[in-house]
């Protein structure tokens, strides 16, 4: 995936890190990543088999080596993502 995913501050993340540690994760099956203040809600769609805490864990650690001081992310499981008017997934918020 390309571009960047670019935080409040000025950081920008490529979206492709946030799809290789999201889509390696054990039971991830999509994905959404929305911006906060100070850093990222990631929403999941997964079979139930998967380790969240160790997840946020490795989003905080992507963040910190791009620059963003004392990260939050938030992750929870939703039943289904955001769907685009094409029936595709949306995985990360409009371009600005």
């Amino acid at each position: 995936m390309d571009g960047v995913l670019e935080l409040r501050g000025g950081v920008a993340v490529p979206r492709r890190e946030f799809e290789r540690i999201l889509l390696a994760s054990p039971g991830v099956a999509d994905f959404f990543v929305g911006q906060t203040d100070r850093g990222v809600d990631v929403s999941l769609v997964t079979n139930g088999s998967g380790d969240s805490e160790r997840l946020r864990q490795e989003l905080v650690h992507l963040l910190t080596t791009h620059g963003v001081t004392a990260p939050e992310v938030h992750v929870c499981e939703v039943g289904a993502p955001d769907r685009l008017w094409s029936g595709k997934a949306r995985q990360f918020p409009p371009s600005s």
